[in-house]
């Protein structure tokens, strides 16, 4: 019993148990994801101490330190400026979030050397991430289905369909990120003689997605993750036909909802009128000067305002969480972000923050692509590999609107991903 007992208590046994836990956190709520993140990172470190940080750094690593320096330094310099030269208090909550940020500096390394050291079992992972994504979808259709999830959360928005996330419309952003995991776990389940019930489950679970999607009413999300199913059909040629049947079997869906639902058919009649008004006063210069604004809605008025506040600091930002104590008075729509990562990059990290970020995120694609071409007869190291890769893509695809960069929903998640994509392109056992 005592041997039992330790064999499951192991330290690679409660790693795992945090890591599959992460998608559960993000149902949860921001409290349960520090908690959870914290909790990985002390454990972590109680567990294999200074080792953690003694791995071998390469370019990827030295530019994430170059960038969490640069942050820590700007945060600390933006405060003491704005407080000794502009006599305004309120600015050192850029130092607070500053320092908190630096969490994630912590995440990233721990991750990188947990996998180094294969640690995690990312089976697990990928099994959590789609029992969650199911759960998520199942509860959505229960709430549009009949006024109320699993929870008791009551449907409060005619055109939302919120489940788990309460009064939170983010339903569809969660699924956009977690339940790709899904049709990579299949192969990890299903040997060959299994193919036909993979394939059948692997169409239930696109369905499911899809249709779930549309009535979360979260029109981005959906937008990314048909566009995620056409880059998996670049990247994996045996999903091609199954995917091009999910998507002719939920356009059918969408049309028939579309025609039976009007919360659905006004919520999607208004986006597609807002683009059409956007296009359409950009390709015939109706655009005024002076007044930009006037033609935008919603999240572009947003965008124009972060484009604003980048202006008054274009090289260095002025430090995290910024924006919104330094755009302009005469913009419009000066809320807590811009709505867009690039944007809000800029108008807190300046050029320099914005040039590192992209450094970054550029090189971690390539070198995994890269990576995974070289390995490209390791069906398993492809199938681990690839989801991390399209997710990232897609996070940071930078014509699309989101929430802020630097919550903690956003961060720990971007961060996360990064961290076990450029993890496993530095692994040379790969057995």
């Amino acid at each position: 019993m005592i041997n039992y007992s330790t064999k499951l208590l192991s330290k690679k046994n409660v790693i795992n148990l945090l890591i599959i836990l992460i998608p559960v956190s993000f149902i949860a709520g921001n409290l349960i994801i520090n908690l959870n993140i914290l909790l990985l990172i002390v454990i972590s470190y109680i567990f294999f101490k200074n080792d953690i940080f003694k791995i071998e750094m390469n370019y990827l690593d030295k530019l994430v330190v170059s960038l969490f320096l640069y942050i820590f330094f700007l945060g600390i310099f933006s405060s003491i400026y704005t407080y000794y030269f502009e006599n305004f208090t309120k600015d050192l909550i850029v130092l607070n979030k500053t320092i908190l940020f630096l969490r994630f500096f912590l995440l990233y390394f721990v991750m990188i050397y947990l996998i180094k050291n294969n640690i995690i079992n990312f089976k697990y992972f990928f099994i959590a991430c789609s029992v969650c994504s199911l759960f998520v979808c199942l509860d959505l259709i229960i709430q549009f289905s009949f006024g109320k999830d699993i929870f008791g959360y009551e449907k409060i928005y005619p055109r939302h369909t919120t489940g788990p996330f309460g009064d939170e419309a983010i339903a569809g952003t969660y699924l956009q990120r977690f339940s790709l995991f899904s049709f990579f776990l299949l192969p990890f389940l299903f040997k060959n003689k299994d193919r036909k019930k993979s394939n059948f489950l692997l169409l239930a679970i696109l369905m499911l997605t899809i249709f779930s999607l549309i009535i979360a009413g979260n029109r981005m999300p959906l937008i990314l993750f048909i566009f995620s199913l056409f880059l998996v059909i670049l990247f994996e040629k045996y999903l091609r036909r199954y995917f091009i049947y999910a998507l002719i079997l939920s356009t059918m869906s969408f049309s028939i909802l579309y025609k039976t639902n009007s919360n659905i058919k006004v919520h999607f009649n208004v986006f597609g009128e807002k683009i059409y008004v956007i296009a359409s006063s950009v390709i015939s210069g109706e655009i005024d000067p002076k007044n930009p604004t006037m033609v935008f809605h919603g999240h572009f008025k947003e965008f124009y305002a972060g484009y604003e506040t980048w202006k008054q600091n274009k090289i260095f930002g002025r430090g995290l969480k910024s924006f919104k104590l330094n755009c302009p008075k005469k913009v419009e729509n000066c809320g807590a972000h811009p709505h867009n990562y690039y944007l809000e990059i800029m108008s807190d990290l300046g050029l320099v923050g914005l040039l590192l970020f992209i450094v970054i995120f550029t090189y971690s694609i390539y070198g995994s692509i890269t990576n995974r071409h070289k390995f490209r007869d390791n069906l398993i190291y492809n199938n681990l590999i690839t989801p991390f890769i399209l997710i990232l893509f897609i996070e940071m695809f930078p014509i699309k609107t989101s929430g802020s960069f630097f919550t903690t929903t956003n961060s720990t998640f971007i961060f996360l991903i990064m961290a076990i994509m450029i993890g496993l392109s530095k692994k040379q056992d790969l057995n």
